[in-house]
């Protein structure tokens, strides 16, 4: 809460597919509705994707753009789809 009062926009990504959604719906209302946070959750299989790429070196190249992050390293480009949490801790209208 430090952080989010201090800067005008604070993004949080959390990762673990379920863990990630339900630390997210833990999270008191007051958390969830401060001014300026952000919170994207990644999919389980998007996590264990981004797990199978890690090194003990690593170097990845980052573009954020509509929603998705795409990382490109000498073995190519993953790209994860970050899910938006709104405030409340409700769940975004599925997509068509």
């Amino acid at each position: 809460m430090q952080a989010a009062g201090r800067a005008p926009r604070l993004s949080v990504w959390a990762f673990g597919g379920r863990a990630a959604e339900a630390w997210w719906q833990r999270l008191p209302a007051r958390v969830q509705t401060l001014p300026g946070l952000e919170v994207r959750l990644l999919a389980a299989a998007e996590t264990a994707a981004l797990a199978a790429r890690m090194a003990r070196t690593m170097r990845f190249d980052c573009r954020l753009q509509h929603g998705r992050c795409q990382l490109t390293d000498a073995a190519g480009t993953l790209t994860l789809q970050l899910q938006p949490r709104p405030a409340g801790g409700t769940r975004p209208a599925p997509s068509a």
